[in-house]
C-alpha cells in the first residue's frame, strides 16, 4: 500500500496506481504505513485492504510485484494475460519493523516509481 500511495501522490501524471495483496490483511495492520505516509503529507487513513480478486487486473498495462516471491506467484495465476510491462522488485516488506525500516522501505519504492515515471512518461511522449 506504500506504493499506491506513494504513487498517487508523487507521480499520478504518469501512473494510475491501485495495490492488491495476494492475502489482504485487516486495515489495522497498515498503521505504521499509515502513520508513516502522513509524516510524507499523504493522506492514506481510508486505506481499505484488496485482494487480486477485487480489481479487474486485466485493464491494466504494467503491473509491478514488491519482490520476486510475489512475482512469481502473481505469473502463476495471472501469466496468460498480454501485459505491457511486468516488473518484480526486490523490496523487503517492513510490516512488524520500526519506523526506520518502513521509512527506508517507502524511499526505495520512491526512488523505484521515480525511475518507472520516467521511463513511462518518456514512453508516453514518444507515441
Amino acid at each position: 500500500m506504500l506504493a499506491e500511495y506513494i504513487a498517487k501522490d508523487r507521480f499520478s501524471q504518469f501512473l494510475e496506481p491501485e495495490s492488491v495483496g495476494l492475502r489482504p490483511q485487516p486495515a489495522s495492520d497498515a498503521k505504521s504505513a499509515i502513520a508513516l505516509l502522513r509524516n510524507w503529507g499523504i493522506d492514506a487513513s481510508k486505506h481499505q485492504p484488496r485482494g487480486l480478486d477485487d480489481i479487474n487486473i486485466e485493464g491494466f498495462d504494467c503491473v509491478v510485484a514488491m519482490d520476486s516471491d510475489v512475482g512469481s506467484k502473481f505469473s502463476a495465476k495471472f501469466g496468460h494475460l498480454k501485459l505491457k510491462k511486468f516488473l518484480a522488485w526486490e523490496i523487503d516488506d517492513p510490516y512488524g519493523e520500526d519506523d526506520a525500516e518502513y521509512g527506508q522501505c517507502a524511499s526505495v519504492i520512491h526512488r523505484q516509481l521515480r525511475d518507472l515515471s520516467s521511463e513511462l512518461g518518456s514512453t508516453k511522449s514518444a507515441d
